[in-house]
């Protein structure tokens, strides 16, 4: 028998996002987003969630999920909680539990519950346009793009047709020498 994977928990460096909810916080929102270092050879991820302590809170568990980052569709109950994530190979190999991590869920964190991906997708129209506007609102657009909004909507439209006349460069843009200052004007240059 093969000993199972084991998850790759490296500390992030400074310039790396790192671990999220981090051990010990108290994040602002509920719930929180969770957040691991991506796992080689990972197809999908499993998520856990354990109240710290034992009581009506029920622990939750997410599988099958895609990304190495996940909100959950419902917030939690305030206290204290520990999460702890694992992952699947493509081989079929689930790998051992992540270290727990904990974190307060605060009483007046604001409420930020995100819809499965699965719901986000089913909102979307299957006819055009979806995005940005949806199907049942392009005659009010129309109607505000040829009364009220006209001036507007010309100063748009000819805005972009110049984009379109004389389109920005889609280049990568340059990366940042190892001694340019953070923040310097030459460094907010190409970030910008």
């Amino acid at each position: 028998m093969f000993a199972a994977p084991v998850p790759d928990e490296t500390p992030a460096k400074p310039e790396e996002w790192g671990f999220r909810p981090a051990d010990g916080s108290i994040p602002s929102r509920n719930p929180p987003a969770f957040v691991w270092r991506p796992q080689r050879n990972a197809i999908a991820y499993e998520l856990h969630l354990q109240p710290t302590a034992h009581g009506k809170h029920r622990a939750l568990t997410y599988r099958a999920l895609r990304f190495n980052a996940f909100c959950p569709p419902r917030t939690l109950e305030p206290g204290d909680w520990q999460w702890k994530f694992r992952f699947v190979t493509a081989k079929g190999e689930t790998s051992a539990w992540s270290s727990s991590r904990s974190f307060r869920v605060h009483p007046n964190a604001v409420f930020f519950p995100m819809p499965a991906l699965d719901q986000l997708l089913a909102r979307i129209p299957a006819q055009h346009p979806r995005l940005f506007i949806r199907p049942e609102h392009l005659s009010t657009l129309r109607s505000a793009a040829l009364g009220p909004s006209s001036v507007h909507f010309a100063a748009l439209t000819q805005r972009c047709e110049q984009l379109l006349s004389d389109p920005p460069s889609s280049d990568e843009p340059p990366k940042y020498p190892a001694d340019m200052p953070r923040e310097s004007d030459e460094w907010k240059r190409i970030w910008w």
